[in-house]
């Protein structure tokens, strides 16, 4: 009889498994194998057949234990982590380097938030939704220049909430937020932002992190 379900946990005593059991977000990537980012165990790479799958963490001493919520994939396979208090990882296979983009109190900050809930990979930009500073947009190609281009959406622009759990794109040039007050869309070309709650049909107002 052929199984229909396998559990892969974590084993402290094999090296091969899950660095660690709270799985946070699954990917799969171009080269067909899969990146699951965990919560204090940073970031996993699963390879082989479904039935005999081999698990690696990415392995750097300072981010090992990191507390990883998302994961996605560039057009450079380029692994971007969104993290709990590391602000965003940029992972480079091609010289499996490490560079953090971060908040940090002094003129080197790279960002205005270290807590990252969602990530979205577009063609010229990777977009990632905030605890606290709202939305927020990376130039994928500035990410190795000595000034990094990021712009941020937020309350003063009319979204209801800085809290963002989900980022989505539609085939409009808008862009879907997930917040703790609803939903809102925001044109990319106008800047011109939308919101819907609980009056126009939602369960409720208020998501949570990964939610749309």
């Amino acid at each position: 009889n052929t199984k229909l379900l396998q559990q892969h946990v974590h084993n402290k005593n094999k090296a091969d498994t899950l660095s660690r059991n709270m799985v946070s977000k699954i990917r799969a990537l171009q080269n067909g194998d899969m990146a699951i980012s965990t919560f204090g165990g940073g970031v996993n790479i699963a390879s082989g057949p479904n039935d005999k799958l081999v698990f690696s963490q990415l392995l750097s001493e300072e981010f090992v234990n990191m507390e990883a919520l998302d994961i996605v994939e560039d057009e450079d396979q380029r692994l971007w982590i969104a993290t709990m208090g590391n602000g965003l990882i940029v992972y480079s296979k091609q010289d499996a380097s490490f560079t953090q983009l971060n908040y940090t109190n002094d003129d080197e900050a790279k960002l205005l938030s270290n807590n990252i809930f969602a990530l979205y990979n577009s063609p010229n930009y990777i977009w990632f939704g905030t605890q606290e500073s709202g939305l927020g947009r990376i130039s994928k190609q500035s990410v190795n220049s000595e000034q990094l281009e990021v712009t941020y959406f937020d309350s003063k622009m009319g979204i209801p909430s800085n809290a963002i759990y989900g980022v989505l794109a539609d085939a409009n040039n808008n862009m879907w937020l997930s917040h703790a007050k609803g939903l809102s869309k925001l044109s990319t070309e106008t800047n011109e932002v939308i919101n819907f709650s609980a009056d126009h049909g939602l369960q409720g107002k208020d998501f949570t992190a990964g939610a749309f």
